[in-house]
């Protein structure tokens, strides 16, 4: 039984001229009353070759003539004072700052079970799989054990 290969395949796209495809730009006089093109000032390919004719090819980030900087940002204060703006920078001004986070009672039996096994050894605490599922490291450690002994001695 013979099998005859298949000229074409279902999924390949035909191929396109190239001259025909390309992409170019044009700078055009108008006739501002009736406007009929009077001529074409100028006629420039696009900067970016765009065969698959994506319109997001377009857009760039990196236009140098749209990007105009961090220079334009109006400095604090300067634009339009509004009454939620003028709230938050006299919060910020005032130096008043939230209440510092609690351990909850779980960490606490966390920290317990680390200090009963291991004492002041923070690097084993840092080891221990079993301890310490969430692998938090040595600093975070102690930082947590040094905030339960505090709370240990004011409770005591």
């Amino acid at each position: 039984m013979n099998i005859v290969a298949k000229d074409w395949d279902s999924l390949a796209t035909p191929a396109v001229n190239a001259a025909s495809s390309a992409i170019s730009e044009a700078i055009i006089e108008r006739d501002p009353k009736t406007g009929s093109i009077l001529r074409v000032v100028e006629n420039r390919p696009n900067k970016r070759p765009n065969p698959l004719n994506d319109p997001l090819n377009e857009l760039s980030d990196s236009d140098p003539e749209e990007w105009e900087g961090f220079d334009n940002i109006p400095a604090v204060g300067s634009g339009p004072q509004t009454e939620v703006l003028s709230r938050f920078e006299n919060l910020a001004a005032s130096g008043v700052r939230t209440a510092p986070r609690k351990q909850s009672q779980r960490e606490q039996e966390w920290i317990r079970k680390l200090v009963e096994k291991y004492g002041d050894d923070y690097g084993k605490m840092f080891r221990d799989a079993k301890l310490n599922p969430m692998q938090q490291s040595e600093g975070d450690i102690k930082r947590r054990v040094l905030k339960w002994k505090r709370m240990q001695e004011n409770t005591s």
